[in-house]
């Protein structure tokens, strides 16, 4: 008997409470209706205040016990009893432990990893069906039906291979296909017994081989890169680094395997010289403050020319996970063949200065690619600025304008924009000083053009007076 207030229990008999006791964790009231819902159709209605006052009755699903219900106010009492007279609330309880019984069985035997008890000795008591169907795949039908049952996995036949509390990972090797199966499996002391858990990580364990593999592919990569690379997690401890870095920076295995921090290692590049050395400390600490900033937000780019002569190119490149990767890369030769070409170019436009014909060269796109110091004094008035810039269009309209008269100039216009069977020619003009000037237009490779002036000897000053005078 259950009396029912305001949603609360607030009686009940020596019967009740063994009922309601056997269904621990819940508040009463809601093991209470838990109990009546396996029992009885539309528990609410039945644990229910109503505003008609009386009593009435309600028969079990399955016909064996009745539900008396009397309502009073805001009180409801409900007594349950065997519809048998002859039976007892112990048959009400073994009932609910039949039922719980049921419930438990189904639960386990339709669990979808395997689950089995085994004794003192080490012997499978318990087991559920997928136990046995890994079983049948592991040993065999037949085996399965014989006594002692075989144990899953072959490790767990010695009973300190699993602790309580512990997890392991074994394989499962089917006896017809072949075919590895991979669980994860857990063990509990009940009773002096062991309950065993095995959950398949087949899935897991073919995803963490992709990451071996493509771990493996990057490990060799990284190997023959000729860049030193260094990756610092998120902690900003070395994670990853390659042999070109340790070729790069002499730096020792053990201490890069160490997993030193960013600022360590970066002082340790500075004791070993393979850094700028800075003004001052404090100066270079803050410089190391600004490196990981713009490594982070992907901008940092730097060169590093050391004290042995070398170049780096030193790059941060940021990662998704809060990790960034530095990149040291010798660019020792690349800067010095840059330096060469210079030098080269800049000896080159000294021998082009040196000769007294004014020579200039168009490239294909009409552009002026280079003149000498002879050009600029004939049509510029030494002018170097405006002589190197331009097109044909705008050489051509100059010439114009400090000679005479002639068809020359458009001729070479259209000289200079053909690409293929040109051949040299020559032509002469006359400056409005009166001096004649010998033309000279050649082609050369990749479509550019070339045009030399020879003027005739003369009082050049006079005449560049007479020139801007005229002009």
């Amino acid at each position: 008997m259950v009396v029912i207030e305001r949603e609360e229990i607030v009686e009940a008999n020596f019967d009740a409470r063994r009922v309601i006791e056997t269904r621990a964790g819940s508040d009463r009231l809601s093991a209470f209706k838990g109990w009546l819902s396996q029992h009885f159709e539309d528990v609410a209605t039945l644990a229910a205040t109503s505003a008609e006052e009386g009593v009435s009755t309600t028969v079990s699903r399955d016909g064996r016990f009745v539900a008396r219900k009397a309502t009073c106010g805001d009180a409801v009492r409900i007594s349950i009893s065997p519809v048998d007279a002859e039976s007892s609330v112990d048959a009400i309880l073994h009932s609910e432990d039949m039922v719980e019984l049921q419930t438990l069985r189904a639960n386990t035997g339709l669990s979808p990893f395997p689950l089995w008890r085994t004794n003192a000795a080490g012997q499978v008591t318990w087991l559920n069906n997928a136990y046995l169907e890994a079983g049948q795949r592991r040993h065999g039908h037949e085996a399965m039906r014989r006594w002692p049952i075989p144990q899953l996995f072959d490790e767990l036949s010695d009973p300190s291979a699993l602790k309580p509390g512990t997890t392991r990972r074994f394989s499962l090797i089917g006896a017809e296909n072949g075919k590895v199966s991979w669980f994860d499996c857990s063990v509990i002391e009940i009773e002096g017994d062991r309950l065993f858990t095995a959950m398949n990580v087949d899935d897991i364990v073919h995803a963490e081989g992709r990451l071996r593999e493509v771990t493996q592919t990057l490990t060799k990569t990284f190997a023959n890169l000729t860049i030193g690379l260094a990756v610092f997690g998120r902690q900003r401890n070395l994670t990853l680094f390659n042999p070109a870095l340790t070729e790069l920076t002499g730096l020792p295995i053990d201490f890069l395997a160490s997993r030193p921090g960013l600022a360590v290692f970066l002082d340790r590049l500075r004791e070993e010289r393979m850094m700028p050395e800075p003004k001052d400390y404090k100066s270079w600490r803050d410089q190391l403050a600004q490196l990981e900033a713009a490594s982070v937000d992907g901008t940092f780019e730097e060169t590093w020319t050391l004290p042995s002569g070398q170049t780096w190119r030193v790059t941060g490149r940021p990662h998704p996970d809060g990790a960034i990767a530095i990149l040291f890369e010798d660019i020792s030769i690349e800067m010095s063949l840059t330096r060469r070409f210079h030098q080269q170019l800049d000896q080159s436009q000294e021998v082009f200065d040196s000769i007294d014909d004014a020579v200039v060269v168009f490239g294909i796109d009409g552009q002026v690619s280079q003149s000498n110091a002879a050009y600029e004094r004939l049509w510029f008035h030494g002018d170097r600025s405006s002589g190197e810039t331009g097109t044909v269009r705008d050489a051509t309209a100059q010439w114009h304008k400090l000679t005479s008269p002639t068809p020359i100039w458009g001729d070479f216009r259209d000289f200079a924009s053909e690409t293929r069977d040109r051949l040299e020619w020559s032509a002469e003009a006359r400056l409005l000083d009166g001096r004649r000037i010998t033309c000279r237009f050649s082609p050369l490779s990749n479509g550019a053009t070339l045009a030399r002036f020879t003027v005739e000897s003369g009082n050049v000053e006079i005449a560049q007076r007479e020139m801007r005078k005229a002009v």
